[in-house]
């Protein structure tokens, strides 16, 4: 009787240990470590013959099965060299030109949602060639408004 006692027990504690587990966890490894490499390019002649804001806008989401497995480091790189990043740059603020791309382009909304996105933003910033004046001004605003 005691031996059954202890095994429901461990048994319990196994389950309790399981469930926590699952629940709590955090992503803390992903398995994409490379920023994603964007299909079409501005210049290119597929880009040329998109016709409207959303059809770029389309060609530019990282699929989710992507998105969702990227290293929030590789996921910054990404985020930076979004062909359609620098539309926040062409409103009348910056703020509501984040805002705007936010809600449309999924990469910097996923950013947005990591806890550690300022850190990684921080570190890219400082390991980045400060002469590329876009990326940088890019950088800088992703910092002032993701929160």
């Amino acid at each position: 009787m005691q031996r059954k006692k202890y095994i429901l027990l461990l048994v319990l504690f196994v389950i309790i240990i399981g469930i926590f587990n699952f629940f709590s966890k955090e992503k803390d490894s992903y398995s994409i470590t490379e920023a994603y490499e964007y299909p079409v390019l501005p210049g290119s002649d597929e880009w040329n013959k998109l016709s409207s804001l959303e059809e770029r806008v389309a060609v530019c989401q990282i699929p989710e099965n992507i998105l969702y497995e990227m290293s929030t480091d590789a996921l910054v790189e990404s985020v930076v060299s979004c062909p359609i990043i620098s539309f926040m740059f062409a409103h009348n603020t910056v703020e509501f030109g984040f805002n705007q791309v936010k809600g449309y382009y999924n990469g910097l909304n996923e950013l947005c949602e990591r806890e550690d996105a300022i850190d990684q933003l921080k570190c890219y910033l400082g390991e980045m060639d400060s002469n590329d004046i876009l990326s940088v001004r890019v950088i800088e605003a992703l910092l002032e408004y993701i929160e």
